[in-house]
């Protein structure tokens, strides 16, 4: 069992984003997940994930773009983004604690 709890001070810097920090959640030698923290006028940046991802929203509201899809976002929801898909996340007035995991399917 591994556990990763946010911790405040030890956010890093998202690379190309702006307000916008994460903590890593690792599963042995790889990343599984990402705890995400956007500060209100945070933006991850435009990026694309070639798994797909959910997004699983902790606390706070944010706005997400997926290709030509916008959705709002607020505590408890849940949101895929399909593989390869070009996504970003920004908020305006509020910040925003999420956590980003890669889906791998099984084959």
């Amino acid at each position: 069992m591994e556990l990763t709890r946010f911790e405040q001070d030890e956010l890093q810097p998202l690379e190309g984003g702006a307000n916008a920090f994460y903590i890593p959640v690792r599963s042995g030698n790889r990343t599984a997940a990402m705890m995400i923290f956007l500060d209100k006028r945070g933006d991850t940046g435009k990026r694309e994930i070639p798994q797909e991802t959910m997004l699983t929203v902790i606390e706070g509201e944010a706005t997400v773009r997926a290709g030509g899809d916008v959705a709002d976002v607020k505590p408890g929801d849940v949101l895929i983004i399909p593989a390869q898909r070009q996504h970003q996340i920004w908020t305006v007035n509020s910040q925003l604690k999420a956590i980003l995991q890669s889906i791998y399917k099984s084959s």
